[in-house]
């Protein structure tokens, strides 16, 4: 992997580490805050059952009062060590003695036996010693003004009772008593009939707050145990955490890797995709760079033999020379094809959409056909239904390409017989947009056929039917591909129908939207012979052009070329030498060779713009070169070129373009 490839993965590797973190520190924190929720309801529960304990308590020794004051208290033998009340020394029956066989079931006053009446709060306060003894729990009654100096209220008694005579039902609270925490709980203690016989004061009334009835519960034992409940809640929520945990890791370890073996794949899969794209450009760079460096000395084959064409030769001579012309020829179409298949792999292929006569297109098509079809004797018709409308838009010169191709192979292949072009409507008019139509494009021949297991291996590059090193037919098997793709571009796609030995049917539907506008489509002068290039010579009056031509054979052939046709030419075999000619300002034209040393022809173009935007004047310049692709005419025109001609040269095209620029010029002068 590439250094970006690693530090990539090294970051996706660490923020999946980050997103570990994250989900164990949010998981950390959920079970943190249950746990101190789970806490919260433990302290919480303890300090109610504390509350509870002692409400209890209070209520049970309200009605143990109660139940004792009914009667207004109750006797006590005093030998058991229950001393006489001081506080009841003015009560007429606080001490009885007994005269019986059962001295507590019959009370007199003869044998000898004391008994002493305690009242509920002498009572309570015996039961509140045994069970502090025994549980640490306080009970007493208090007042603010108590009778018994042991009943006088603590601090926080003293401000319990407050509250309770202002009317509060109970005060509660937890108070530190000798280092220990207790529940306290004050109640008010309302006074009854039975209270009344003991508390002969004014101040006592039946219903009135007699004081309070403090309650004091230690709170150790039940702190002990919450703090083992919240052992056992910490505990569990321990056990939770670590099967989280370990949910979580085992989860995301899985996720991880999941994702990282994806990562990798899409890290293989782009560089393999980048590996593919860089061959595949340098594939179409390499074909590009070879239809250059061939299309050059081509240039040179092709030109000097029709050169060599126009002088007097004997009949032996012009055969070998026409079969020298033919055969280079046939070598630039399949230099032809192996540029455009290259472009189409590389994704340079571009589509025009200009306003064109579909009429006009397909008749000039089959006419250029027509004659190879003459050589082998077979018929070629061509029909165009009548509801076929004539100005369309779309690319003519890829349309004419693939049914040259279509066609062309029909002819290859057929040797007795026919061979048809239909165009018609795929739908019925109706069924048409206004703005747009179907078209179905068919071809038919009753050539030899192909078997229909090799049908489809026809549109694959570099594929024939009969691949063997004795087969009948040529080609390099790239028209049919080609013409798929250029289809396909167009947005249809190409059918097959054949029976071997009966014929074949190539079809393809296209859509094309209509068009009210002329055709964009220019017709070249026809330059079919020395006399008609000589005529347009004359018409130039002695134009003198300036030819930037680095290679020596090239060069050649285009001065012979425009010598033969009247004009005056001079030549420059660099970029610098071609700017220093102009400079002269003796040239009406310039050919310009793109690729030259020094300086290219891109940039001798850009310089001699910039300096006529400074000085005035034009000099029209049209761009020669070996370089064939959409791009490369581009270049041309931004460059500052009027027009633009590829190698090997083609005189009709040369001479079309160079007379339309001069008498261009001439009439913007003239006026």
């Amino acid at each position: 992997m590439s250094h970006s490839q690693i530090s990539h993965t090294d970051e996706f590797i660490k923020h999946k580490r980050r997103t570990l973190l994250l989900l164990l520190g949010g998981w950390s924190f959920l079970i943190l805050v249950f746990l101190g929720w789970d806490i919260s309801v433990t302290l919480s529960n303890m300090y109610e059952a504390t509350l509870l304990q002692a409400r209890a308590i209070s209520d049970k020794d309200t009605l143990y009062r109660r139940w004792a004051s009914t009667s207004g208290g109750i006797y006590m033998n005093t030998v058991g060590g229950v001393k006489p009340n001081p506080y009841l020394a003015d009560h007429p029956y606080r001490d009885l003695t007994a005269h019986s066989e059962h001295p507590l079931r019959d009370l007199t006053a003869d044998n000898g036996i004391k008994l002493t009446l305690v009242n509920p709060e002498y009572m309570s306060r015996m039961v509140s010693d045994l069970q502090e003894q025994s549980f640490g729990i306080r009970t007493r009654m208090t007042h603010p003004r108590p009778i018994n100096p042991q009943n006088a209220p603590d601090a926080w008694e003293a401000l319990a009772l407050e509250r309770v005579f202002e009317g509060e039902a109970e005060v509660e609270g937890v108070v530190e008593i000798g280092g220990e925490d207790f529940r306290r709980l004050m109640t008010p203690l309302i006074g009854e009939e039975g209270c009344i016989r003991c508390h002969t004061s004014d101040d006592y009334h039946r219903g009135n707050i007699f004081g309070g009835l403090s309650v004091a519960i230690p709170m150790t034992s039940f702190r002990e145990g919450a703090v083992l409940d919240i052992f056992a809640h910490g505990a569990t929520h321990l056990f939770i955490w670590i099967c989280g945990t370990a949910g979580i890791f085992i989860a995301w370890r899985n996720r991880f890797k999941t994702e990282l073996a994806r990562q990798q794949g899409e890290i293989e899969l782009q560089a393999a995709k980048t590996v593919a794209e860089s061959a595949n450009k340098a594939k179409g760079e390499f074909l590009a760079n070879m239809s250059h460096e061939i299309r050059t000395p081509m240039n040179a084959i092709i030109g000097m033999t029709e050169l060599t064409l126009e002088s007097t030769l004997d009949r032996d001579q012009r055969e070998y020379l026409d079969m020298v012309h033919s055969s280079a020829n046939d070598l630039l179409k399949i230099i032809d094809g192996i540029l455009d298949f290259s472009k189409i792999e590389a994704g340079h292929l571009d589509l025009e959409m200009i306003p064109f006569d579909l009429h006009a297109t397909v008749t000039r098509t089959i006419k250029a056909l027509s004659f190879r079809a003459q050589e082998k004797s077979v018929d070629l018709f061509c029909h165009i239904g009548e509801d076929v409308p004539t100005s369309i838009v779309g690319d003519p010169v890829r349309l004419r390409q693939v049914l040259i191709n279509l066609v062309g192979n029909s002819i290859k292949f057929t040797d007795r017989g026919e061979i048809s072009l239909h165009i018609q409507r795929e739908h019925p008019k109706e069924q048409d947009t206004a703005e747009s139509c179907t078209l179905r494009f068919t071809v038919k021949d009753t050539g030899i056929g192909i078997p229909k297991e090799l049908a489809q291996q026809l549109f694959e590059s570099f594929q024939q039917a009969d691949s063997s090193t004795t087969r009948k037919y040529g080609g390099t098997g790239l028209g049919l591909s080609i013409s798929r793709q250029l289809v396909r571009l167009m947005g249809g796609e190409i059918s097959v129908e054949s029976c071997e030995g009966e014929g074949s049917s190539f079809a393809f539907a296209l859509n094309f939207n209509l068009s009210e506008e002329p055709s964009s489509q220019r017709a070249s002068p026809d330059f079919s012979n020395s006399a008609s290039l000589t005529k347009g010579a004359v018409e130039t009056q002695q134009s003198r052009i300036l030819l930037a031509e680095d290679h020596p054979f090239n060069r050649k052939v285009l001065l012979a070329m425009l010598e033969r046709t009247g004009y005056c030419a001079d030549w420059a075999d660099d970029g610098l030498k071609a700017l220093a000619a102009w400079q002269t300002g003796s040239y009406n034209l310039i050919l310009m060779d793109v690729q030259m040393p020094g300086m290219d022809g891109l940039e001798v173009t850009r310089e001699i713009r910039r300096q006529e935007a400074e000085s005035g004047g034009y000099t029209p310049i049209i761009g020669v070169t070996a370089h064939a692709m959409r791009q490369d005419r581009k270049n041309c025109l931004n460059a500052g070129m009027d027009d633009y001609v590829t190698k090997p040269i083609d005189q009709k095209t040369l001479f079309a373009a160079i007379s339309r620029l001069l008498n261009k010029t001439e009439r913007e002068t003239n006026e």
